[in-house]
């Protein structure tokens, strides 16, 4: 009977034995891999927001680039000459290259951030194994919380879901909620926001150009009011269209006057196709008697429209 007791026992032992370092070792292999994924994450994220900073750099100097080319295409129509083939070439070619650096940083833009959520996950995960903390083992790149996306205060976000105020603590909380959005979709350097008797305003800080007698607006235009668009719908606003011209001839229209009310139709026009209500518009023309004028008969400058957003006090 002893002898049977005790094989057994032999028996159990080494099967107890193995479970626990099974279990050490699984604990081990997880370890391992929760760092391998983490190092592979971080190396990652530092390597595609190099790349970001890289094109946003270079996306500036494009712009500008552009818009010298556009500046002196329109100085050959001014005096009603061609437009050099090389030089509207080489204009096409800015723009395609624009266009496709701005999707290449968009994409680069989402695997960041994707990248960003997969590490916080990680942490939350490695916190759970080890009774609710961050073991010695486990530290994350300090540097990488500069990439992490900006988060509203906790009171915006709950003001967010509800009507935002214009007035007071919520018009603080809604400039900067507004702030945060206007610098995540990229539209910082197009736009200002200030606050004028207790209104919350956006306005386009950089004109939006026109050809000579046009209307049209120009396709580089597309993407800039796509995410203007974005960041304005969920909020109750009005918006002012204002749009002028120069000196010259109006083109197919019957005067200065009502090619500036074209072109501001053009640019409401382009905010309702990305979902904004048509209500919430105002058109104005000032014709050639915009402020700024310079008494040329053409200038550029004048040919244009501006965008002001009114945030509507509600509360």
């Amino acid at each position: 009977m002893y002898r049977k007791l005790l094989t057994g026992v032999l028996l159990i032992f080494p099967l107890l034995f193995c479970g626990v370092c099974g279990a050490e070792m699984s604990g081990v292999t997880a370890r391992r891999l929760a760092v391998t994924e983490k190092k592979n994450l971080e190396a990652n994220i530092a390597t595609y927001q190099a790349r970001v900073d890289e094109l946003a750099f270079d996306l500036q100097k494009l712009e500008r680039e552009r818009e010298w080319l556009h500046m002196r295409s329109m100085r050959y129509s001014d005096r009603g000459e061609p437009v050099p083939f090389s030089m509207k070439k080489t204009e096409e070619t800015t723009r395609a290259r624009i266009v496709r650096w701005e999707m290449e940083k968009d994409r680069l833009e989402e695997y960041v951030q994707s990248h960003l959520k997969r590490l916080s996950e990680l942490s939350e995960e490695v916190k759970k194994g080890n009774n609710g903390k961050l073991p010695a083992w486990w530290r994350p790149d300090p540097f990488l919380k500069r990439y992490a996306p900006e988060e509203p205060p906790e009171k915006v976000k709950k003001e967010a879901a509800s009507k935002p105020v214009a007035s007071g603590t919520g018009a603080k909380g809604l400039k900067k909620e507004i702030a945060y959005k206007v610098r995540t979709t990229g539209i910082d350097q197009w736009v200002e926001l200030s606050e004028e008797d207790g209104v919350l305003k956006l306005e386009t800080r950089l004109p939006i150009l026109f050809g000579p007698g046009k209307s049209s607006l120009s396709k580089e235009y597309g993407r800039f009011f796509k995410k203007l668009a974005g960041v304005l719908k969920p909020y109750p606003v009005k918006v002012e269209v204002e749009g002028s011209a120069d000196r010259s001839r109006a083109g197919k229209s019957s005067s200065n006057f009502t090619l500036g009310a074209k072109r501001a139709d053009s640019v409401v026009r382009a905010m309702v196709k990305y979902g904004m209500n048509p209500s919430a518009f105002t058109i104005r023309s000032k014709g050639e008697f915009s402020e700024g004028r310079t008494g040329k008969k053409k200038d550029p400058m004048m040919r244009r429209a501006r965008v002001t957003v009114y945030f509507s006090k509600t509360g």
